[in-house]
């Protein structure tokens, strides 16, 4: 199976993670940059061809049941059952430390 993604598409991504190296806490301006990259996934994955969502499941892995996440607040109805399993994948290493 051949991936397909152009340069273009992955120049396009800001970088929005200087901020992890920062010591102290987040700021928000920093927490508002970082809430982009969902978005920065799903653009530079959106045209590439797999046999699944994966564009969409990157898009849908910070929203919330309550439809209080982010990007585009989508409530639980709405969301794919892979978006609720990568947020959960998300934050295990988070939970749980490196």
């Amino acid at each position: 199976m051949i991936f397909r993604c152009s340069r273009p598409a992955l120049l396009k991504s800001p970088t929005i993670f200087f901020f992890l190296l920062k010591p102290g806490r987040i700021k928000e301006i920093d927490f508002s940059l970082s809430k982009l990259h969902p978005q920065v996934g799903f653009d530079i994955l959106k045209d590439v061809e797999l046999p699944w969502p994966i564009a969409q499941i990157v898009v849908e892995h910070h929203e919330k049941v309550d439809g209080s996440g982010y990007p585009k607040g989508i409530a639980e109805s709405n969301l794919l059952v892979e978006s609720r399993i990568m947020a959960v994948a998300d934050g295990v290493p988070t939970s749980f430390g490196n």
